[in-house]
């Protein structure tokens, strides 16, 4: 069946293609001049099917180009300038990106006579006349100063590049907020093979639509979150579902920042109808034992293994998800989890977990990496808490994964062991 912006790859699977409007080609999220994406049907589907899956993929590509167009569209010139900017300064001799910022490793004398030599570089290479001769102009007649034209805008950024420290190698002194996930991504081995790597591509990719792309400065990336949290309410969305989704892509952000260390403080907004943990729901210690009691009489799986650890360890269920073979020594004279490898967000010490109960031992033994416990480590959080909340419910109807951990807390206090040692 023949469709128009359509091709078959493998001599099977319809791909919807298209090519990028020429003026969207310097957006940040465009990588490639080419979109294409699966339909999701294959050359036996009905013709019913085919036709509705490509209606449905024309929707989206008309609906995606439609938010590259509206969202900050000024950005789009503005994300040209910085490369412009980036190549001015790679391409000419007499300058080098951060040569104004102050070298701590130099004496007082050193860094005087290198920031002039700098400064007397920085003229004779007339990258930035257009921009020094304004301000000069300006500050003669006392007049306020005048917009910027794009040229000068750019010898700006040049300037800005040349004062700031230096960007890692290759990458410009001036990110922006779409070069975030790569770096998120290979720091954290992002797989996208899975669930939960693809619903954090996803999370992110909606605030870069909804907001657009940007420079990271603070007043911007601010006034981006805001408008991130007020557009995502105003969908109907759920406060606790908004509120997890700034969650994640504020720690994307916040990573980006610590690594260039751009020293940028992001406040999280307020957000209507998000969970409150200082009320979450704590068992008592009659339902924490007719939980374990519960999960031991029940038929084993990753759910009654993995319930069975958070309340023994207070552990999180990502902390399970993330573990590997050799993180696990149950059969040790003192049978005991390491929570350290390169999957684990922490970069802290390593964590060790040491279960004593019987049940609790039992259940790990039976179901750890099995079949169905791979299943589990590929889930998404979200689903992972869904299915864990239906056998808390027979217990408690109010509890979450999340009360078991506040358990484990009290329980630490009640025996004597500080805060600042739980921690």
């Amino acid at each position: 069946m023949k469709l128009k912006n359509t091709v078959i790859s493998n001599k099977r699977f319809y791909l919807y293609q298209r090519r990028y409007p020429k003026r969207l080609q310097s957006h940040p999220q465009i990588k490639t001049a080419i979109y294409r994406k699966s339909m999701g049907v294959t050359t036996s589907s009905s013709h019913e099917e085919i036709l509705a899956a490509h209606k449905y993929a024309h929707a989206a590509y008309e609906d995606f180009i439609k938010v590259l167009s509206l969202a900050n569209t000024d950005l789009l010139d503005q994300a040209e300038m910085i490369r412009l900017a980036d190549s001015i300064v790679a391409n000419n001799s007499l300058l080098k990106a951060g040569m104004l910022h102050r070298d701590p490793m130099l004496s007082q004398e050193q860094w005087d006579a290198a920031f002039e030599e700098s400064m007397n570089n920085l003229e004779a290479s007339e990258a930035v006349n257009s921009i020094l001769y304004r301000h000069r102009e300006q500050a003669a007649k006392g007049d306020p100063l005048a917009p910027m034209t794009t040229e000068q805008t750019i010898e700006s950024l040049v300037a800005q590049i040349v004062s700031e420290p230096a960007g890692p190698k290759g990458r410009s002194s001036v990110p922006l907020l779409s070069q975030c996930w790569d770096t998120y991504r290979e720091a954290k081995s992002i797989d996208l093979g899975t669930n939960d790597g693809r619903n954090k591509l996803r999370v992110w990719t909606q605030l870069l639509e909804l907001v657009g792309d940007t420079v990271m400065v603070a007043d911007r990336l601010q006034a981006a979150i805001d408008t991130y949290v007020e557009k995502l309410c105003a969908t109907g969305i759920k406060g606790t579902t908004v509120d997890t989704r700034v969650r994640k892509n504020l720690a994307i952000i916040r990573y980006t920042s610590d690594q260039r260390r751009l020293g940028i403080v992001l406040v999280k907004p307020k957000i209507k109808g998000a969970t409150d943990f200082s009320d979450d729901y704590v068992l008592t210690a009659q339902e924490e034992r007719a939980l374990m009691t519960a999960l031991g009489a029940m038929e084993p799986s990753w759910k009654t293994a993995a319930l069975a650890v958070i309340l023994e360890t207070g552990c999180l269920t990502s902390e399970l998800q993330r573990l590997e073979q050799f993180n696990v020594h149950l059969d040790e004279p003192v049978p005991h989890l390491i929570l350290k490898n390169e999957k684990m967000k922490t970069n802290a010490r390593a964590r060790v977990l040491t279960p004593v109960c019987p049940t609790t031992l039992r259940l790990l033994r039976n179901q750890m990496f099995t079949r169905e416990w791979g299943q589990y480590q590929k889930m998404t959080s979200t689903a992972v808490t869904e299915a864990l909340k239906k056998i808390l419910k027979r217990i408690a109807p109010q509890a979450t994964p999340r009360s078991l951990r506040h358990g484990v807390k009290n329980r630490m206090l009640s025996a004597g062991v500080p805060l600042d040692v739980q921690y």
